[in-house]
């Protein structure tokens, strides 16, 4: 399947003009490839990228509890952006799930290759993401406030 096949089916790319997705399925260097158990993040690591998955699923999980999967992601997950972001260390690790995932690797000298009006449009992106992260943050916390007042 072609790049821009898999980029038209991802809710992060939905805004992306078709000649965007050409233009970002045109740097292969972006996309990696990953087998199941393969890391592709490593809790302690610098954030100099995050990634967009492409195909396929991830599992998070901390080094301290290697046996237990905090979270599945699936195709269309957005990973390590906090640590990119931030240039922080990362505080948890992303392995393949399963053979054959794809990621789409982005770096600051990725996003500038890819120029601004596409690096504006991921960065619209992480903002949107962002905020309904922290929109449904907020719904937990009062959900678990009104359910402690009632309890």
């Amino acid at each position: 399947m072609e790049i821009i096949d898999l980029l038209d089916k991802i809710s992060f790319f939905s805004t992306f003009a078709a000649r965007d997705k050409k233009r970002i399925a045109e740097m292969p260097q972006t996309f990696v490839r990953y087998d199941k158990d393969e890391l592709i993040i490593q809790q302690g690591s610098m954030g100099t990228a995050f990634f967009v998955l492409i195909r396929g699923q991830v599992h998070i999980i901390k080094e301290e509890q290697p046996n237990t999967i905090l979270a599945t992601l699936k195709t269309g997950a957005v990973v390590g952006e906090m640590a990119f972001l931030t240039k922080g260390i990362r505080v948890t690790s992303v392995m393949a799930a399963e053979n054959g995932v794809v990621v789409m690797k982005l770096t600051d000298q990725i996003l500038e290759k890819l120029g601004s009006e596409i690096r504006e449009k991921i960065k619209d992106q992480l903002i949107l993401l962002l905020v309904e992260r922290v929109d449904n943050m907020n719904k937990a916390l009062l959900r678990h406030n009104t359910n402690e007042k009632m309890g």
